[in-house]
């Protein structure tokens, strides 16, 4: 709820009062922008931000790689606020500041998140120490006689 809620805070779109049953129309004029143009400077610049934001609906997938209709929405918006003259760092910073870091597919590397970067790394070298620590033992210790046969 609260996503919906800053989503419709963030596109700008006023609320409508619709009676229950009664179809709401949105007015193509306010989606004008989210239409791909023909720059590709700028269809380059959406697509690379697309895909360094992560979908609110799926989670798992960048807003360039999901299909649902809240990513397309996103795109939209990346796309407006490129063309108002905003720069790429600005918009994403504004996304960042609407949804929290939650929204980067990659965390920024400072404070907390180095973890993320740093400990597959420092697990890497302790599995990799036990197993050498391991195999060396088991290289060097004598193996166990053989027993005298039972008489």
């Amino acid at each position: 709820m609260i996503q919906i809620l800053g989503l419709v805070l963030l596109l700008g779109f006023p609320a409508q009062q619709v009676a229950p049953g009664q179809a709401v129309v949105p007015d193509p004029e306010q989606f004008e922008a989210t239409a791909p143009t023909d720059d590709p400077e700028l269809e380059a610049d959406v697509r690379k931000l697309a895909r360094q934001l992560r979908c609110p609906t799926c989670q798992a997938l960048s807003i360039a790689d999901s299909p649902s209709e809240l990513a397309r929405e996103m795109e939209g918006v990346i796309r407006q606020r490129l063309q108002a003259g905003m720069t790429p760092e600005e918009v994403r910073e504004s996304f960042v500041a609407s949804y929290g870091e939650w929204v980067l597919l990659s965390p920024n590397p400072s404070g907390f998140n180095l973890l993320v970067y740093f400990l597959p790394l420092v697990v890497l070298l302790i599995g990799g120490v036990i197993i050498f620590v391991g195999v060396r033992r088991w290289l060097l210790n004598p193996t166990v006689e053989e027993a005298a046969p039972i008489e």
